[in-house]
């Protein structure tokens, strides 16, 4: 039997009052049955405070399971008495330290036996790779999960928020356009934002946006999108760097020599970026996660994009059900992978009647599982406006009139939890 369980079993029983230093251990964190055995009767007496070596021995008397416990050389109430021989109160973190690790240790070969008896089996490797990231994660959360006092928390926030004031760390990730970084400073890496306006307001142009300017920081990004195909986002990144009518990428021969220039030092620029483009097709959220997860995982992603969250499909037959479940379900793969999310999606319609959205017209977006909720509203323009943007000049250098490729938008933080609340513009 492994002496660190009995260096631990002893040590609670010689401190009752102990046990609370160690409130996520298991039973089955401990390899010897009897030790699990033993476990899960001092837990039982630690919940209605009855936990002595006494009240032990009558609790597995009572249970039939005390002559069960013991080795060659000793048994039952004799065994107990043993166990307290190897306490040692200044010790006790090490001893759970060491009975946790090994617990997992045990827990990863197994996992790897059942992985590689799969392989064997002719199982599809990309079932199997998502299976094992899957396990593992959960492997990684139950072994490091623990239940802390507020004050606990102090030291590592402190050491934190002095961190960040004097610029030694930084945030996990900043919106890219000023007015919104304004009210919204920062992501943390367990964040999940939506970002919803009406069909063709902007919502998709703004994540590919920060999508481009965070990855030209060197910042691993995945876009998942389930609305264009990843050569449109190509075109637009290209068309934005390279400051060229996007008409002009798809019919390149009405480019101009000095833009075909500007296009090619583009060209390879784009190509050396950690920018992660996924077409999705008709998918539910399992499927999606196990993308996430793979790429996640494989890349260091820094930040993922949902590019139409709301095409999700599900099991559910109500809308409201189902987006309160996908995005549900974004929010816990953000704090599974400790990298924040952005995803877009649509208002209800009876914000199309008004121009100010408000959180009642996001009945239909997932609105609670949000930590952030920006809203897209375009502003009219004037001619004497739209002509500043040169996207809105055709060839012959004359504005467009039919409709416009560049246009004003405002964004409304209507959620920003732990925040400021507001419009882009208005702080």
């Amino acid at each position: 039997m492994s002496n660190w369980e009995k260096c631990l079993i002893g040590t609670i029983l010689a401190d009752p009052a102990s046990i609370q230093e160690v409130p996520d251990l298991t039973p089955q964190d401990f390899e010897s049955q009897q030790h699990q055995t033993l476990w899960k009767h001092i837990i039982q007496l630690s919940a209605r405070d009855g936990l002595s070596p006494r009240g032990l021995v009558e609790s597995l008397r009572t249970s039939g399971e005390l002559e069960d416990i013991g080795d060659a050389e000793h048994r039952g109430e004799d065994y107990i008495k043993e166990l307290i021989y190897f306490a040692d109160l200044t010790a006790l973190s090490e001893f759970a330290f060491r009975v946790r690790d090994a617990s997992v240790k045990r827990r990863l070969i197994k996992l790897c036996a059942y992985t590689a008896t799969e392989a064997k089996n002719g199982t599809p490797s990309d079932e199997i790779l998502e299976e094992h990231i899957r396990n593992i994660l959960k492997l990684r959360t139950a072994t490091t999960r623990s239940i802390k006092p507020i004050g606990a928390v102090l030291p590592e926030f402190n050491d934190k928020f002095e961190r960040l004031k004097n610029n030694k760390i930084f945030p996990y990730w900043r919106p890219n356009i000023t007015a919104v970084r304004e009210i919204i400073r920062y992501m943390e890496d367990v964040d999940f934002m939506l970002i919803v306006g009406k069909p063709g307001s902007g919502k998709s142009s703004l994540l590919r946006y920060e999508g481009l300017k965070t990855a030209l920081q060197g910042i691993p990004v995945l876009t998942l999108t389930f609305e264009n195909s990843a050569e449109e986002y190509l075109s637009w990144a290209l068309a934005f760097l390279a400051n060229v009518d996007r008409c002009h990428i798809v019919d390149p021969t009405l480019l101009m020599n000095r833009e075909a220039e500007r296009l090619e030092e583009a060209k390879q620029e784009i190509a050396t970026i950690p920018w992660y483009i996924e077409e999705m097709g008709l998918c539910n959220f399992a499927n999606l996660a196990r993308v996430v997860r793979t790429f996640a995982l494989q890349n260091s992603i820094k930040l993922i994009q949902v590019d139409g969250m709301y095409l999700l499909t599900g099991n559910n037959e109500s809308k409201y059900e189902l987006i309160t479940e996908n995005t549900q379900g974004l929010r816990s793969l953000a704090q599974e992978l400790h990298v924040p999310i952005q995803a877009t999606t649509q208002f209800s319609r009876g914000v199309h009647l008004r121009k100010e959205p408000t959180m009642s017209d996001l009945l239909y977006a997932g609105e609670n599982a949000a930590r952030q909720i920006l809203a897209i509203v375009q502003e009219p323009m004037d001619p004497s406006e739209a002509i500043l943007f040169p996207e809105n000049i055709d060839e012959n250098g004359k504005l467009m009139t039919s409709s416009y490729r560049a246009v004003v938008i405002q964004v409304n933080v209507l959620k920003n939890t732990g925040g400021r609340t507001g419009k882009s513009g208005d702080n």
